[in-house]
């Protein structure tokens, strides 16, 4: 089943918003710009397994990620 997440930042991460798609194991990140249209760009060197990553499902709609002592 795939998943669109939108990537919620902190105040002191910058820079263009993120969507996260969750399929199967892969985490892929799209970078959310806008020219004459909405697209999605995908950031190929942030794909990630989501079974290596410590990660917490707050609620059907939520879920936390946990890096190096900083959450996301």
């Amino acid at each position: 089943m795939k998943e669109n997440w939108l990537f919620i930042k902190t105040p002191d991460d910058y820079g263009n918003s993120e969507i996260i798609q969750i399929e199967e194991d892969i985490i892929q990140y799209f970078v959310v710009e806008k020219n004459d249209e909405i697209c999605l760009i995908n950031s190929e060197n942030r794909n990630e397994k989501l079974s290596e990553k410590e990660h917490k499902f707050i609620n059907q709609n939520r879920i936390r990620f946990f890096r190096n002592g900083k959450n996301s």
